[in-house]
């Protein structure tokens, strides 16, 4: 039985801020969050918590050690800001804006992608996302509102994963001058099928 309290660690060129959790590791499993048994049973489960993109990230998560190595893991993140997203994982979309809430569960064994299974949500609030051309931006002309460039304000995503697979069941992209929604997949490899 342990404690997780660290400052801050680097994953994947991003920072994590305020790391505090419990963990637990036999020889049968390794234990994070809400899955790692209580070390005083008048304890109650903690998840694993961190401020992460500007936001609050839980996790919790197991693997097993033996056999085929199963693994569980979900995770959240409320109010992550898309601006601290595009500074720290993607450099090359800039003027991002907005607050970014995610959650992800999946499961599989070992290295196995065949067994890979999981569904999630993604939601972006009060975002801008994609600049219009002007041909669109003009229908923005038309609307009452005070106009600007922003394509979409809201987002909301729901997936599921089945192997190498993301399939997107609902894709629903709001703003002022157009909505679109839609449903597709893509692979791991990036190829879309919508």
């Amino acid at each position: 039985f342990g404690q997780f309290d660290l400052d801050s660690l680097m994953w994947r060129d991003s920072q994590v801020w305020e790391i505090q959790g419990p963990i637990f590791i036999d020889t049968e499993r390794l234990a994070i969050g809400s899955m790692a048994p209580l070390a005083d049973e008048r304890s109650t489960p903690r998840t694993l918590g961190a401020t992460w993109l500007g936001g609050r990230l839980q996790i919790d998560a197991q693997v097993g050690l033996t056999g085929a190595m199963p693994y569980m893991l979900q995770a959240s993140l409320s109010e992550g800001r898309l601006e601290k997203f595009a500074d720290e994982l993607s450099p090359q979309w800039r003027d991002l804006a907005g607050a970014a809430f995610a959650g992800i569960r999946i499961e599989g064994r070992g290295t196995e992608p065949d067994s890979l299974t999981g569904h999630g949500r993604l939601q972006l609030r009060d975002a801008q996302i994609y600049e219009l051309p002007l041909m669109v931006n003009l229908l923005k002309l038309l609307s009452i509102r005070q106009v600007d460039r922003t394509a979409f304000t809201t987002s909301n995503v729901d997936y599921r994963i089945q192997r190498d697979r993301v399939l997107l069941d609902r894709v629903e992209l709001s703003g002022d001058a157009i909505s679109l929604r839609g449903s597709g997949e893509l692979d791991f490899h990036r190829r879309i099928q919508a």
